[in-house]
């Protein structure tokens, strides 16, 4: 949803194929409409997200803990650690360049740093993969099951 609202702005802002800003929302400034698309940014993609996941880690962290499956609850933990820690490194980075590209101090969309950080957001959805094959069992038995189309015990009816 955040996603689709922040594009929504930014298609409204900006020319996509000329790549200078229409200014149609409001009678914006180019530099208003930048300010504007990198706030919701920052709130949709970063402040709102990171609480949502972290709650949700947690709740599931505590049914774990409520039912005694100390292993589980363990596992839960450290994944919900480096999971946070591995998306604020990936997002964090982005977030900074399109404040800095808000406040107009010298860099400029495309350059080495905003490309830069826009790797490191889409390496985001790679690593996850990784932190659940690496701290999850199931997880890692499942995806190894399925690459050798092997039949785990939940997959047989």
């Amino acid at each position: 949803m955040g996603f689709i609202l922040v594009e929504g702005v930014a298609c409204g802002c900006f020319d996509l194929r000329r790549g200078k800003c229409k200014a149609v929302i409001g009678g914006m400034t180019r530099k208003e409409c930048t300010k504007l698309g990198s706030y919701l940014t920052l709130i949709f993609i970063l402040l709102v997200p990171l609480p949502v996941v972290l709650f949700c880690y947690l709740k599931i962290y505590f049914a774990f803990r409520k039912r005694e499956f100390v292993v589980a609850s363990k596992t839960v933990l450290k994944t919900l650690i480096i999971t946070v820690i591995v998306y604020l490194l990936c997002w964090l980075p982005n977030q900074v360049v399109f404040l800095i590209l808000a406040g107009n101090f010298g860099l400029k969309l495309g350059g080495i740093w905003h490309k830069g950080s826009t790797v490191l957001v889409a390496l985001n959805s790679c690593l996850n993969f990784f932190i659940y094959y690496i701290n999850i069992p199931s997880f890692r038995n499942a995806v190894i099951a399925t690459v050798t189309c092997r039949k785990t015990e939940t997959s047989e009816s």
